[in-house]
Protein backbone atom coordinates (compact mmCIF):
# COMPACT_ATOMS: atom_id res chain seq x y z
CA UNK A 1 0.00 0.00 0.00
CA UNK A 2 1.22 3.64 0.09
CA UNK A 3 0.59 6.55 2.11
CA UNK A 4 1.88 9.48 1.60
CA UNK A 5 2.46 12.69 4.10
CA UNK A 6 3.42 16.09 3.65
CA UNK A 7 5.38 18.51 5.83
CA UNK A 8 6.19 22.16 4.53
CA UNK A 9 9.36 23.54 6.42
CA UNK A 10 11.21 26.96 6.41
CA UNK A 11 15.27 27.28 6.95
CA UNK A 12 17.25 29.49 6.93
CA UNK A 13 20.43 29.99 4.66
CA UNK A 14 22.20 33.01 4.94
CA UNK A 15 19.70 35.45 5.50
CA UNK A 16 17.39 33.56 3.37
CA UNK A 17 14.41 32.05 3.82
CA UNK A 18 13.99 29.21 1.81
CA UNK A 19 10.07 27.43 2.21
CA UNK A 20 10.39 23.81 1.06
CA UNK A 21 7.39 20.82 1.00
CA UNK A 22 8.58 17.52 1.56
CA UNK A 23 6.19 14.46 0.49
CA UNK A 24 7.54 10.82 2.52
CA UNK A 25 6.31 8.30 0.12
CA UNK A 26 5.83 5.33 2.23
CA UNK A 27 4.69 1.89 0.43
CA UNK A 28 4.89 -1.80 1.07
CA UNK A 29 7.98 -4.09 -1.11
CA UNK A 30 8.15 -7.55 -0.35
CA UNK A 31 7.35 -7.08 3.09
CA UNK A 32 9.16 -4.17 3.67
CA UNK A 33 8.48 -0.63 4.51
CA UNK A 34 10.13 1.74 1.85
CA UNK A 35 9.64 5.59 2.83
CA UNK A 36 11.39 8.34 -0.04
CA UNK A 37 11.55 11.61 0.09
CA UNK A 38 10.62 14.22 -2.38
CA UNK A 39 11.61 18.23 -1.98
CA UNK A 40 10.09 21.08 -4.04
CA UNK A 41 10.72 24.41 -3.21
CA UNK A 42 8.09 26.77 -3.31
CA UNK A 43 9.31 30.26 -2.70
CA UNK A 44 12.40 32.16 -1.66
CA UNK A 45 12.75 35.38 0.38
CA UNK A 46 15.27 37.73 2.05
CA UNK A 47 15.25 37.80 5.95
CA UNK A 48 15.39 41.66 6.21
CA UNK A 49 15.63 41.66 9.77
CA UNK A 50 18.42 39.64 9.41
CA UNK A 51 20.30 41.79 6.56
CA UNK A 52 19.46 44.70 8.69
CA UNK A 53 20.78 43.59 12.13
CA UNK A 54 23.95 42.14 9.89
CA UNK A 55 24.48 45.70 8.64
CA UNK A 56 24.16 47.38 11.76
CA UNK A 57 26.51 45.39 13.41
CA UNK A 58 28.80 45.79 10.02
CA UNK A 59 28.93 49.45 10.28
CA UNK A 60 29.16 49.47 13.47
CA UNK A 61 32.41 46.88 13.75
CA UNK A 62 33.74 49.23 10.48
CA UNK A 63 32.86 52.46 12.30
CA UNK A 64 34.53 51.19 15.67
CA UNK A 65 37.62 50.94 13.79
CA UNK A 66 37.75 53.92 12.17
CA UNK A 67 37.44 55.61 15.21
CA UNK A 68 39.89 53.45 16.87
CA UNK A 69 42.77 54.55 13.93
CA UNK A 70 41.41 58.31 14.35
CA UNK A 71 41.71 57.91 18.16
CA UNK A 72 45.38 56.74 17.55
CA UNK A 73 46.37 58.90 14.70
CA UNK A 74 45.73 62.16 17.16
CA UNK A 75 47.30 60.26 19.62
CA UNK A 76 50.51 59.66 17.66
CA UNK A 77 50.54 63.16 15.73
CA UNK A 78 48.91 65.58 18.64
CA UNK A 79 50.37 68.66 19.04
CA UNK A 80 51.35 68.07 22.63
CA UNK A 81 52.61 71.47 22.85
CA UNK A 82 48.84 73.00 22.17
CA UNK A 83 46.89 70.64 24.46
CA UNK A 84 49.14 70.51 26.94
CA UNK A 85 51.29 74.16 27.60
CA UNK A 86 48.90 77.00 25.46
CA UNK A 87 47.47 78.31 28.31
CA UNK A 88 47.61 81.49 30.70
CA UNK A 89 49.44 80.86 33.54
CA UNK A 90 48.81 82.50 36.85
CA UNK A 91 49.26 86.37 37.06
CA UNK A 92 51.00 87.16 40.12
CA UNK A 93 53.36 84.39 39.26
CA UNK A 94 54.31 85.59 35.72
CA UNK A 95 54.60 89.44 37.32
CA UNK A 96 56.79 88.29 39.69
CA UNK A 97 58.93 85.97 37.39
CA UNK A 98 59.27 88.46 34.46
CA UNK A 99 60.11 92.15 34.21
CA UNK A 100 57.87 95.18 33.50
CA UNK A 101 59.03 97.27 30.41
CA UNK A 102 58.42 100.92 30.45
CA UNK A 103 56.69 101.06 27.19
CA UNK A 104 53.64 98.44 28.12
CA UNK A 105 52.93 101.16 30.85
CA UNK A 106 50.58 103.41 28.33
CA UNK A 107 48.84 100.02 27.37
CA UNK A 108 45.38 100.48 28.69
CA UNK A 109 43.98 96.89 29.12
CA UNK A 110 45.23 94.70 31.42
CA UNK A 111 47.07 91.77 29.28
CA UNK A 112 47.41 88.19 29.58
CA UNK A 113 50.36 85.67 29.76
CA UNK A 114 50.75 82.63 27.71
CA UNK A 115 53.07 79.88 26.58
CA UNK A 116 53.11 79.05 23.21
CA UNK A 117 55.14 76.40 20.92
CA UNK A 118 56.46 77.57 17.88
CA UNK A 119 58.47 75.67 15.22
CA UNK A 120 60.10 79.09 14.60
CA UNK A 121 60.38 82.34 16.46
CA UNK A 122 59.96 84.33 13.48
CA UNK A 123 57.65 87.09 13.85
CA UNK A 124 54.75 85.46 11.27
CA UNK A 125 55.02 82.57 13.37
CA UNK A 126 54.69 83.95 16.89
CA UNK A 127 51.95 86.47 15.93
CA UNK A 128 50.02 83.70 13.84
CA UNK A 129 50.32 81.51 17.00
CA UNK A 130 49.83 84.21 20.06
CA UNK A 131 46.46 85.62 18.59
CA UNK A 132 45.34 82.96 16.55
CA UNK A 133 44.94 84.39 13.15
CA UNK A 134 45.79 82.81 9.89
CA UNK A 135 49.04 82.94 8.72
CA UNK A 136 47.92 84.45 5.44
CA UNK A 137 46.48 87.82 7.48
CA UNK A 138 49.79 88.03 9.06
CA UNK A 139 51.81 88.15 6.19
CA UNK A 140 49.57 90.68 4.37
CA UNK A 141 50.00 92.40 7.89
CA UNK A 142 53.67 92.39 7.24
CA UNK A 143 53.71 93.29 3.47
CA UNK A 144 51.03 96.32 4.50
CA UNK A 145 53.42 97.46 6.89
CA UNK A 146 51.06 96.96 9.38
CA UNK A 147 53.32 95.42 11.80
CA UNK A 148 55.88 97.50 13.91
CA UNK A 149 58.98 95.77 16.34
CA UNK A 150 60.09 98.36 18.98
CA UNK A 151 57.91 100.89 17.21
CA UNK A 152 59.28 100.40 13.85
CA UNK A 153 57.98 98.73 10.78
CA UNK A 154 58.92 95.65 9.89
CA UNK A 155 60.59 94.94 6.32
CA UNK A 156 61.51 91.28 6.66
CA UNK A 157 58.89 88.26 7.66
CA UNK A 158 61.91 86.54 8.04
CA UNK A 159 63.20 88.49 11.48
CA UNK A 160 63.23 86.24 14.37
CA UNK A 161 61.94 87.23 17.43
CA UNK A 162 64.15 88.35 20.44
CA UNK A 163 63.67 88.27 24.48
CA UNK A 164 62.48 92.04 24.97
CA UNK A 165 60.86 92.40 21.56
CA UNK A 166 57.67 94.98 21.82
CA UNK A 167 55.30 93.66 18.57
CA UNK A 168 52.20 95.57 17.27
CA UNK A 169 49.67 94.54 14.93
CA UNK A 170 48.18 98.16 13.73
CA UNK A 171 44.73 97.27 13.64
CA UNK A 172 43.78 101.15 12.38
CA UNK A 173 45.57 104.02 12.02
CA UNK A 174 43.46 107.17 12.71
CA UNK A 175 45.77 110.72 13.06
CA UNK A 176 48.68 110.87 15.52
CA UNK A 177 47.31 107.52 16.98
CA UNK A 178 47.58 103.67 15.86
CA UNK A 179 45.55 101.22 17.54
CA UNK A 180 47.38 98.47 18.28
CA UNK A 181 47.59 94.64 19.61
CA UNK A 182 50.21 93.94 21.27
CA UNK A 183 52.50 90.76 22.68
CA UNK A 184 55.87 91.52 24.27
CA UNK A 185 58.12 88.55 24.40
CA UNK A 186 59.61 87.52 27.85
CA UNK A 187 61.25 84.53 27.64
CA UNK A 188 62.41 82.25 25.04
CA UNK A 189 63.14 78.83 26.72
CA UNK A 190 66.41 76.65 25.36
CA UNK A 191 65.80 73.34 23.69
CA UNK A 192 63.19 71.95 22.06
CA UNK A 193 59.86 70.01 23.10
CA UNK A 194 58.77 66.75 22.15
CA UNK A 195 57.90 68.06 18.97
CA UNK A 196 60.46 69.93 17.82
CA UNK A 197 58.74 73.25 19.00
CA UNK A 198 60.40 76.37 21.07
CA UNK A 199 58.77 77.27 24.37
CA UNK A 200 58.02 81.06 23.68
CA UNK A 201 56.57 82.99 26.90
CA UNK A 202 54.77 85.98 26.22
CA UNK A 203 52.58 89.08 27.81
CA UNK A 204 49.76 89.55 25.50
CA UNK A 205 47.35 92.31 24.81
CA UNK A 206 44.80 90.62 22.60
CA UNK A 207 42.38 93.95 23.30
CA UNK A 208 43.29 96.71 21.00
CA UNK A 209 44.56 100.06 22.14
CA UNK A 210 45.47 103.62 21.02
CA UNK A 211 49.51 104.17 20.64
CA UNK A 212 50.82 107.52 19.70
CA UNK A 213 53.08 107.20 16.15
CA UNK A 214 56.24 108.31 17.14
Amino acid sequence: YDQNQSLVREIFIGGIIITLINWFKTHIFRGHQISTLQTQTLKTSKLLCYNESHYYQTCKRQKSKRDTRRFNYEEDSEDDDDNLTEDEEEEDEVFQKYKHYEGDEIATPEPTHRVIYVSSTRVDAVLTKAFGIARAKIEEKLITQNCLVNGKHLKKKSYQAKVGDCIDLIKEKAGSHNTVQRIRVLDIVGGKSRSGNTKVILRLWKKAFPVEIS
